[in-house]
């Protein structure tokens, strides 16, 4: 029996599994747990699980050996595979949660858990790169039967007009760091973060960014509002765009086309012959995907690579919608380590 986690700074999800089989599996929000230890402590203890074997944690941070720090957690606390061992009386491995992904495609891909939204001449060897956002922005790649992890949504964002300058400089600003990378902008925190900057611009400004004629001098801020929470925020603007809101889908329309660039940005340095989209954000909004304008406005963003447009262009690039997928590939990563 083993034990595998998929360990975010917001949410954690638990499995046992036998074998191949996932046998039970719990989702917890992170903050209503002590520590880590203890909601894995409680997911045993709920499920009477005996006949521990191992246990694999995809965790949302860069791994260092035996050491992790979440990087979208409140704290800096280093996490340490030795200490949780100690305590839970089993062999426990951590992995970078990108990597659980990479394990998952080589040795679980199948057809019906994911769906193609781009299909050219797809090469279908070579690197394969993947990546996703949620509470952050994750990146890695295989290469073969190897998985790399690799924190390529931190690479920096670049702007390509004045306005995107401005958003550069509100988002310096806001997070006391000239450093703005992609992930900033391409997260559940992105939505919020772009739909607050352009809530301080008019109706007339945001058309014209977008290219689309018309617009009044109002202020978006007097079209839509959002909660007083930011962690309310991200999923407030999603729910009203797949609504049909106007002005909640160009803010969504922003968002994929900067997800369309990171993709385009990330394909320059990997070259891959495939890539796979993971992450809550991107499964929830295909719907809204498919609108023609939004739709739009994420290719444009994929294709923006001026005379390297062509890299884009012939890869197949699909949406994973298998929802355990972390938990599947820590269990794949411990039986092929065995």
């Amino acid at each position: 029996m083993y034990i595998t986690g998929d360990i975010g700074g917001t949410n954690l999800r638990l499995s046992s599994i036998n074998g191949k089989d996932m046998i039970h599996t719990e989702y917890y929000v992170t903050r209503e747990h002590p520590t880590l230890i203890s909601a894995i402590q409680d997911f045993i203890s709920k499920h009477s699980i005996k006949g521990i074997k191992s246990c694999c944690l995809a965790m949302a941070g860069p791994v260092d050996g035996k050491h992790c720090t979440l990087t979208n957690e409140n704290t800096a606390y280093k996490y340490n595979s030795e200490e949780f061992a100690s305590t839970l009386g089993f062999s426990v491995k951590f992995i970078n949660d990108f990597q659980a992904i990479g394990w998952w495609i080589i040795s679980r891909f199948v057809t019906n858990e994911a769906v193609d939204i781009i299909v050219p001449n797809a090469l279908h060897n070579g690197v394969k790169l993947y990546l996703g956002a949620g509470t952050g922005l994750g990146v890695g790649y295989v290469a073969e039967t190897s998985v790399f992890p690799c924190e390529g949504g931190h690479l920096r964002f670049g702007p390509s007009c004045p306005i995107e300058y401005e958003l550069v400089v509100f988002m310096q600003k806001k997070h006391n760091s000239q450093h703005i990378s992609y992930e900033r902008f391409v997260s559940g925190n992105g939505i919020a973060c772009i739909a607050q900057f352009f809530m301080g611009k008019t109706e007339a400004q945001l058309n014209a960014y977008l290219g689309v004629t018309g617009g009044s001098d109002k202020m978006v801020s007097e079209l839509i509002s959002l909660p007083a929470s930011e962690d309310d925020q991200p999923s407030h603007v999603a729910i009203n765009a797949n609504k049909g809101d106007e002005t909640f889908k160009k803010i969504m329309a922003i968002f994929f086309n900067f997800y369309g660039r990171a993709i385009s940005d990330l394909c320059a340095g990997f070259l891959p012959s495939e890539i796979f989209i993971a992450g809550g954000i991107m499964a929830k909004n295909m719907d809204l995907l498919k609108d023609a304008f939004v739709n739009k406005k994420f290719m444009d963003g994929l294709y923006d690579k001026g005379r390297l447009s062509h890299i884009v262009k012939n890869r197949r690039i699909s949406v994973i919608l298998q929802d355990n997928i972390g938990l599947y590939g820590c269990c794949e990563c411990l039986l092929q380590n065995e």
